[in-house]
């Protein structure tokens, strides 16, 4: 096991969802709001979310490409992504 801790502004928890052959881990990190992450080389990143007011994303699953799928969101529109 290993904390992967939070992002920043983010101090309620963190979930990893997927890993990929390489250790990259993605999923999301939350204080009232979901934000998606990477955690790579030691590093834990933001992914970018939809443009708005809103910020709210969640990374899904990852490929041995370092593809990432999941959803974002905003006050308009929630959408699939990549």
């Amino acid at each position: 096991m290993l904390n992967l801790g939070v992002l920043p502004g983010s101090n309620n928890f963190s979930r990893g969802y997927a890993i990929n052959d390489a250790g990259t881990v993605v999923g999301e990190s939350d204080n009232n709001t979901s934000r998606a992450f990477i955690y790579a080389s030691g590093t834990l990143s933001g992914l970018t979310r939809l443009a708005g007011d809103n910020d709210r994303g969640v990374a899904h699953d990852i490929n041995n490409n370092g593809l990432v799928v999941g959803i974002s969101s905003n006050s308009v529109a929630s959408r699939a992504t990549l």
